[in-house]
């Protein structure tokens, strides 16, 4: 418990003033990296880990994000776990999306933005596949949760929010939205910077799971996120779920080298149908509906 609470004022410390002291000369990079790595370290009880894939990815992240001289969406890390490009992808869910008002009313609200030199659709040259996929998140999100984000005064969280995108279209589509990302340190401070560089003025809140306050939450957001975490953490979140969560939405990939999430999410389900009404079904804005999955559910 003492380790905790050293671990939590620690991290807080280093989110909030490491990328002031890096940006000033008075920290090296990868100084702030080493600190919130092992600030990570401390904040878990050693466990078996699904996959150590962001702990050993996150640090390569931020320094491709901070270093970049070509644009960080083209740089390999970069690309590889946060920003994929994917034309046909892109398309697929275009189209879905092009079938309802909603949708089209999306995708003519929100354009990428040209800072990091993201690569953008042939076909809609103003939105990358990436930006389809957060859209998509928010159509699903309407068609499920029965849920209008367009211009809501609800408190969002995104569970693993990965470079901010999805937190900047919500921003874009509502000014009175309540966001929140929960991530780790490093990402935290990429999401930061994003933000910063591609709206006026951010009003998101950052936490890491150990920060996170035992406050109201109307949707609690996970998209190939919380598939991908240790299972100590999937404890933690399902307990702010359970306790504080009004809905969820959680998109997952059915395996995660190795990780059944599938039969992990099912049995999630059972743990959790006593409070919500929940269902468990293929992700339809993917086109290989066998492996993408979505669980949703609102309280009782």
């Amino acid at each position: 418990m003492l380790t905790r609470k050293i671990a939590t004022v620690f991290n807080h410390l280093i989110g909030r003033y490491g990328r002031f002291l890096c940006e000033i000369g008075a920290l090296k990079s990868q100084d702030f990296l080493n600190l919130g790595a092992n600030n990570f370290q401390l904040q878990v009880e050693k466990n078996k880990f699904v996959s150590k894939v962001w702990d050993e990815s996150s640090e390569r992240i931020f320094n491709e994000v901070f270093n970049s001289k070509n644009g960080f969406f083209r740089e390999p890390f970069f690309k590889q776990h946060l920003a994929m490009p994917n034309e046909k992808l892109g398309n697929f869910i275009i189209n879905q999306l092009s079938q309802e008002s909603y949708g089209r009313k999306l995708i003519a609200m929100i354009s990428d933005s040209p800072i990091g030199r993201p690569y953008l659709l042939r076909k809609i040259p103003t939105l990358s596949s990436v930006t389809a996929s957060h859209l998509a998140n928010i159509k699903s999100i309407k068609d499920n949760l029965d849920i209008d984000l367009i211009n809501s005064k609800l408190s969002f969280v995104d569970f693993g929010g990965g470079f901010g995108g999805l937190s900047r279209a919500l921003s874009i589509i509502s000014n009175d939205l309540n966001l929140s990302i929960i991530d780790l340190p490093f990402m935290i401070e990429i999401q930061k910077k994003y933000l910063e560089l591609t709206l006026s003025n951010p009003t998101v809140d950052f936490y890491t799971i150990d920060e996170f306050p035992k406050i109201k939450i109307d949707i609690f957001n996970a998209s190939f996120s919380l598939s991908e975490t240790p299972e100590n953490v999937r404890k933690m979140v399902e307990e702010i779920i359970t306790i504080n969560a009004n809905s969820f939405h959680i998109i997952f990939q059915r395996n995660h080298r190795g990780f059944d999430n599938y039969d992990y999410f099912d049995k999630f389900k059972r743990r959790l149908e006593n409070s919500f009404e929940i269902k468990l079904k293929s992700y339809s804005y993917y086109n290989d509906n066998d492996n993408f999955w979505l669980i949703y559910g609102i309280r009782k």
